[in-house]
């Protein structure tokens, strides 16, 4: 978990003056929105739809990154 954590300060810091900063904040906030997403659905034994929120965190966090790294930095 801490590298999950410096990935994601480390790329938050550097989004800071990039050309596609509020884009890549929108989808990163989102994909991280849907961490306690799964854990909640985890915790009320609905698997599938765990697997699917988790799924949803490294779709929309690689998404975002891609999005900042397709602009000027």
């Amino acid at each position: 978990m801490v590298v999950v954590k410096t990935c994601i300060g480390s790329q938050l810091l550097i989004s800071y003056n990039a050309e596609y900063a509020l884009p890549y904040y929108i989808i990163t906030l989102t994909g991280v929105a849907c961490y306690p997403l799964g854990i909640y659905y985890y915790s009320k034994n609905k698997h599938w739809e765990s697997v699917y929120s988790h799924l949803g965190v490294h779709i929309l966090i690689n998404i975002g990154a891609i999005i900042l790294y397709s602009g000027k930095i």
